[in-house]
Parts: structure tokens; C-alpha cells; sequence
């Protein structure tokens, strides 16, 4: 039976009796991705949203995502190549770094597409409006929808690299240097130090 090309939602079949019955699991499974939260405790490894139309799927199945645990690195939130749809996302994880929102195949490493990086925040009390990003993956790239204002700073670990994943207004600094992010994923530094 075929499904809907996003949320793989069952198709009724035009010879198919009790209609009523997928007609009814459809009924649910949109009301299930309009509404539910999934809250993922994080094992300080990358995470692959579950993706198993129409028997369950974690990524096509909710819309708020909300993110806890011990991090000692970034880590990479994976979401499933081909789908288009809206995440509200949430890093309410510990240790003060990013979640990294990207789309992978199951059979290659990496699908070259826009990535979103997604702060933490250091909030971790549920349902605080700026502790929810909206992002839009189309397949391939995801896309901040919500974005920092001016007078928000953000601090982050500091960038390995002049391309490391960044937010265009993230700020950070080692003993070195003081980094700003000016788009996604660039970063400009100025050296710092001597005495005053």
C-alpha cells in the first residue's frame, strides 16, 4: 500500500475493505505529527531519529523535540534523508554544547546539505518560548526558521575551524581569541590579550 510522500502516512487502496479502518490510522498519525513531543535523554553520542513509516517513526511522527543529558562534545541530531517537514527542537542538555541537526542516508556517512547547530542555552525548564527553535529540513538541507536577535548573544565552545558549525551571532573565545559567527558555519576571529 502507498503513503503519503512525507509522513508515509497509508493511502486508502480504491478495492480495499473497512476503509474506514486506515482511514481512521491516518486520522491519528497526522494528529500525532501536529502534535507530540518526543523527549530524548541523550547518551553524549550522535542520535538518529527512528524513521519507520507507517509502523512508528521519532522524526515524522512528532514536532516538538526536546533534548537532555550530559553532552562532553557536540553531537549531531540525524534526521532522515528525503523527508520534508518542521521541527520545533529544544537543547536543554548539559555541559554547554550544541546540537547539530543534519540529514544522513542510512547507507552513506554524510548528505551534503545546509546544517543547523543548534545552542544550548543553559535553560532547562520546558515550554520557555526561547528555548525552542523551529527548523525546516527539505530533505536534504535544514533551515533555522527562528533566528537570533541582535542584542542576543550566544556563547559557544570556541571553533576549531573558520568553517566549524555556527549560528550566524554566536560568540566565543579561548585564550587566544575572541570568535564571532557572521553566517552559518563561518567564523571571524580577533587575538586578544596583552596588558592594560
Amino acid at each position: 500500500m502507498s503513503g503519503t510522500p512525507n509522513l508515509g502516512i497509508a493511502h486508502i487502496a480504491s478495492n480495499q475493505a473497512s476503509k474506514e479502518v486506515t482511514a481512521n490510522a491516518a486520522f491519528d498519525q497526522l494528529d500525532q505529527a501536529l502534535t507530540n513531543q518526543l523527549s530524548h535523554v541523550m547518551s553524549d553520542a550522535d542520535y538518529q531519529l527512528a524513521d519507520n513509516p507507517p509502523v512508528s517513526s521519532e522524526a515524522r511522527y512528532n514536532i516538538a523535540f526536546v533534548f537532555t543529558g550530559a553532552l562532553t562534545h557536540d553531537r549531531s541530531i540525524i534526521l532522515p534523508a528525503g523527508v520534508e517537514k518542521l521541527y520545533i527542537v529544544s537543547n536543554q542538555t548539559t555541559g554547554g554544547h550544541n546540537l547539530i541537526f543534519e540529514v544522513r542516508e542510512p547507507t552513506s556517512p554524510f548528505i551534503p546539505g545546509e546544517i543547523v547547530s543548534i545552542p544550548n542555552l543553559g535553560i532547562a525548564s520546558p515550554f520557555v518560548p526561547s528555548d525552542y527553535w523551529i527548523l525546516y529540513c527539505d530533505g536534504t538541507n535544514v533551515i533555522p526558521l527562528t533566528a537570533l536577535s541582535p542584542d542576543e548573544a550566544i556563547w559557544v565552545a570556541a571553533p576549531a575551524h573558520n568553517t566549524s558549525n555556527g549560528i550566524a551571532g554566536q560568540l566565543a573565545y579561548d585564550g587566544s581569541y575572541l570568535y564571532v559567527c557572521t553566517a552559518t558555519n563561518f567564523w571571524a576571529r580577533v587575538a586578544i590579550g596583552g596588558t592594560w
